[in-house]
């Protein structure tokens, strides 16, 4: 569940809290994001360990390139669906 938002230049938006996704570095995922209004969509993420992690188990963070801040209200649900296809 999303809790804070923050705009990265030329990155997108990045959600926390972070999820642990295992050892990739990076990969990109279809979503569905449930707001807390009710409605519901379909987005693609791209998860990431940050440069610089030093934790015992990488934790991703989530980055949306196409939405805005307002579109990831805190409280906002975020269902992983599958990987996107890379061919």
């Amino acid at each position: 569940m999303v809790e804070q938002t923050f705009d990265i230049q030329g990155r997108g938006i990045l959600v926390t809290p972070d999820v642990d996704l295992g050892a990739r570095a990076q990969v990109e995922f279809t979503v569905v994001l449930r707001r807390p209004e009710g409605d519901v969509r379909e987005a693609v993420a791209l998860a990431q360990v940050p440069l610089g992690t030093f934790r015992s188990r990488p934790q991703h963070v989530l980055c949306f390139r196409t939405l805005s801040k307002q579109d990831l209200p805190a409280g906002t649900e975020v269902w992983l669906l599958g990987e996107v296809d890379a061919s």
